[in-house]
């Protein structure tokens, strides 16, 4: 699931796998995508130039401690 106060989760992978999606209760919030380029412009007109978010190399090895 998608946290309520995100509008989209991008997931950025050079070879997408459209299963992936069954992972997400609200898909429609969740953006596959392939070229880094789409990713960019998706951020810029979503958000204007110049903003900051943040990358996750690799979401599925992530580890957040208390």
């Amino acid at each position: 699931m998608v946290a309520p106060n995100i509008n989209n989760l991008i997931i950025y992978t050079e070879y997408p796998e459209l299963r992936i999606l069954n992972r997400f209760a609200n898909r429609d919030k969740v953006l596959l995508m392939s070229d880094w380029t789409q990713v960019i412009q998706t951020l810029e007109k979503s958000h204007g130039a110049g903003t900051k978010v943040a990358v996750y190399p690799s979401a599925d090895i992530q580890y957040f401690a208390d």
